[in-house]
């Protein structure tokens, strides 16, 4: 927050639940287990490197070995590890490897909308941006 300014001084109202929809429940923020090695229990090497980021040549070989869209026991796959652990380049480096960006966890969260969720800013900037370069190929595909 910028200096001098706070809640008070602002005089926001206060914080309320947001409204409840129904069949619609608010997701929880899915734990990234880590054991004392600081290995990702959940996931595996490709969903730790993902969350952490690495060069870009080592996620090409770990897609390769493990597969882009491979899941972990939350069906979360490498895309959504760059998202939760906020690496926007790691993000396009997957999406270069066709990571699919509608792929649903088993709360049934898109990467896009953890995103979105988690506030990741830049995170939703890069794959907003892929959505519309996809429309874009794909309606000029259709009229050509």
């Amino acid at each position: 927050m910028c200096a001098g300014y706070t809640a008070e001084r602002m005089q926001l109202p206060p914080l309320e639940q947001p409204p409840s929809y129904p069949g619609y429940t608010t997701p929880t923020v899915p734990a990234v287990t880590m054991d004392t090695s600081g290995e990702v229990l959940s996931g595996g090497v490709i969903h730790t490197a993902a969350l952490e980021g690495v060069r870009a040549g080592e996620m090409k070989r770990l897609a390769l070995q493990y597969g882009v869209d491979c899941r972990d026991q939350g069906g979360r796959t490498p895309l959504m590890y760059a998202v939760l652990g906020n690496q926007p380049k790691m993000c396009e480096q997957l999406i270069k490897l066709r990571a699919n960006i509608d792929v649903k966890d088993s709360s049934g969260q898109t990467p896009l909308l953890w995103a979105t969720f988690l506030a990741r800013a830049e995170v939703v900037r890069v794959l907003l941006k892929l959505v519309h370069t996809l429309e874009r190929v794909s309606q000029n595909c259709l009229c050509s």
